[in-house]
Order: C-alpha cells, then structure tokens, then sequence
C-alpha cells in the first residue's frame, strides 16, 4: 500500500516539472506548479471526515478503511489517465486543475490508508509495518521518477502517465483480495464518536499542542526546515535537462543512484539521532542540507558532465536523507501518543507548507533577476549559467531562517 501512496506525489512534483520543461513552459510557471501540492499541507481538515462510515451495501462488510482506499485508487486511475492525454502548452491550465485533483485524492488515499495501517496491525507489528510502507513508497517514487522518465524518453510523456495510470487496477485488486477487515464496523461506536468528533479529536488535540513553549516559533520552524530543499527540488531536473542531460541519464543517475544515497543518508540519520540525540542531528544536518544546494554551482559551472552530476546527486540526497531522518523524529517526539494521529497530521501538514507555498516562487527567482548584473558588481564574471548560480545560491540562503529558529526552539533536556 505504500507504492501506491507515494506514486501521486511524484507525478505532481518533480516529474511534472520535468515534463513541463522539457515542453518549454516557462520557469515561473513551473515554479507556480508547486502549489498543487497544497492539499497535502490541508489533509488535517478532512481527515477526520474519512472516520465515518459509508452505507453502500455491496462494500459495507469490508469496512470503512478499504471502502476509501477503493474510492481514491479509482479516482487517482482515472486521474493520472487523463493528465496524460492534456497537451500542457495548450492546456496548461487544465493541466493544474487535474494535478491538484490528483493531489487532493492521493492526500486522502494517504489517509485512509495510514489509518488502516494503524489498526490491521497489532502493536508489535507497528514497527516493521511502517518500515515495510516506507519501503513501498520509495519504490513507488522510484518509478513515478526514474520509470516516468525513461519511458517518456525513449517514447513520449503520453505514455508514461497513461502506464502509471495502469498500475492502479493492481492496487485495487490487492484491497480487494486481502481477507482481513479493518476495526470499524461497530456502527453505535462510530455513531458516539461523531457527535463529539470535532472536541475530540482536532479541538483537544490541537490544545494539547498549543500549550507546549514556543509552539508557534515550533510551526514556523517546521515550515522552514525544508525551504531551500523545496526550492531547489521544484527545478533540479529542469536544470539539468537545460545543461544537456537526457531524461535517462536524470532517471538513472538522480532518480536510482540518488534512493542508494537517500537511503544511506536515512541509515545514517538513524544511527546519528540514537548516539547523539534529535537536537544535534537537526543542527548538523541543517547546515548539510545548506552546503548541498551550494554544490549543484559545481554542476552549473562545469556544465554536462556524468560525474559531476554524480558527486552533486551524493552530497544532496546524502544530506536529505539525514536531514528526513532528523525531522521526522523530531516531529513523532512533539507528539503526545494519546493525540498522536491528529498532531502527527498537523505537523506533516506544515512540513508540506514549504513544498508548495514557500517552493512556488523558486522560477520566478531565474526569470526575473539579472544575476549577471549582480555578479558583475562585485567583480566575477560569469560566461554561462549565472541565473542557476544565483538561484542556488539562493536556496542557500533561504536554509538559514531554519538555523535561526532551531537556536530558539532547542529544548536542551532532548
């Protein structure tokens, strides 16, 4: 269930970029697409909808978990299907409204799903449940990355999506054959639970954290943290296909030898995080997220080249995957375990924020200032790809608000 999770946000992230770019649309607007990413940042206000029941009489036996699930997979067929069959010169607006469709059905699969996850397993199966979900989730952005590219490469991005869109009849029948029900058929239980949903379950939680010093400098530090890595992901691919590499080389080299690299950064994170303690790991690994943006300037400067793109690829998911690791467990330890699925969902929300808000303005950064300007009055000329030089200097910078909150959200007892 985690492949099928994690194989939306892919397509209406990074590889939706890529399309874009590689059909000419502007920076800018690639840029603005970011923002279909909004509802992953809003999923906490309807999640507790997907709680009730659903009185269909041919599902209702199989409980309310598989029933969503069921109804967002096919929903997310049809909409990966269609996105494929939109020409995005032509009918670039079009093609937003579906991405964003696309990405307020996944969000909520991601629900439903979550919540089933949670309750088909016993409390000693919690742990390798996750780590088996997380498993298929980066599989699944394996294959909306490196998968998506290849195929639109060797035939076109048509194809690409309507084959991704054919994995999904596989992931309904899989919910279809699996014999164990989830725990929520007691209908008097669900019916108690709803008249007090909103004091239960978002009100009381919510005041659980708010409650907690510095929550809110806690808020914006979690939007923050990501900044320059969401800025910089919006338009990675872009810029390297505009320095020359085929959408084969960007999936073999950043899409599966990057996962080695995430994943290895991910171990590592880990193993830091248990030696030396959350508060640490989140200062070191953002300072490595900062020096990461800063070397893909190698990569503009020396152009195409194979091995350049390798070590910049090493040192940026290295550092990501260290810094993922960091901030989740600093997000599950502000989390009250009596409250934990709503906080945990407000939390990832926020961590969501800078994906789509704050990443938007990142193609507005190249296209509009005159970098070879700014650069020339402090006395360095540059013959090719100052506006990427500038603009990655810049998701540097935009790594540092992140610094500034951490020194005053510390809690020096963790």
């Amino acid at each position: 269930m985690g492949f099928f999770s994690g194989l939306p946000l892919l397509l209406t992230s990074a590889t939706l970029g890529t399309w874009l770019a590689d059909v000419g649309i502007n920076k800018t607007t690639i840029g603005l697409f970011a923002l279909v990413g909004i509802p992953y940042s809003l999923k906490f206000l309807w999640a507790s909808f997907l709680d009730t029941n659903i009185k269909l009489r041919l599902l209702e036996k199989m409980g309310r978990r598989r029933i969503w699930i069921l109804i967002f997979q096919i929903l997310i067929c049809l909409n990966i299907f269609i996105m494929a069959h939109i020409d995005p010169i032509i009918n670039t607006m079009q093609m937003a409204i579906f991405a964003i469709t696309l990405a307020f059905f996944s969000a909520s699969q991601d629900i439903a799903i979550d919540a089933w996850r949670i309750e088909i397993n016993e409390e000693k199966e919690l742990g390798l449940g996750a780590a088996l979900y997380v498993t298929g989730y980066r599989i699944a952005l394996l294959a909306a990355g490196a998968g998506a590219l290849v195929i639109a490469d060797i035939y076109s991005w048509k194809l690409s999506f309507i084959i991704l869109s054919c994995i999904y009849p596989l992931g309904i029948i899989l919910v279809l054959s699996i014999k164990i029900k989830d725990k929520s058929s007691n209908t008097k239980v669900i019916e108690k639970s709803l008249k007090n949903i909103i004091a239960e379950r978002v009100l009381k939680p919510f005041y659980d954290f708010i409650i907690k010093k510095n929550w809110i400098l806690i808020l914006v530090f979690i939007a923050c943290f990501k900044w320059g890595d969401a800025l910089l992901g919006v338009l990675s691919q872009p810029f390297m296909l505009e320095i020359g590499f085929s959408k084969s080389e960007i999936a073999a080299i950043s899409k599966v030898y990057g996962l080695g690299a995430t994943l290895i950064g991910l171990f590592v994170g880990g193993y830091f995080i248990s030696k030396y303690g959350i508060i640490l790991a989140l200062w070191i690994t953002a300072f490595l997220q900062l020096f990461s943006n800063l070397v893909f300037i190698l990569l503009a400067l020396k152009g195409y080249d194979l091995y350049i793109l390798m070590l910049t690829i090493s040192i940026e998911n290295l550092s990501g995957g260290m810094g993922t690791a960091a901030f989740i467990a600093y997000l599950s330890s502000l989390c009250n375990v009596q409250f934990s699925a709503f906080q945990y969902a407000l939390l990832s929300s926020f961590m969501s924020f800078s994906r789509t808000w704050l990443a938007s303005p990142a193609g507005w950064i190249i296209d509009n200032l005159n970098w070879n300007e700014y650069f020339n009055f402090f006395g360095i000329y540059l013959i090719q790809n100052s506006s990427w030089i500038g603009f990655f200097i810049v998701t540097a910078l935009f790594s540092i608000p992140a610094i500034i909150l951490l020194y005053f959200i510390q809690d020096k007892k963790r």
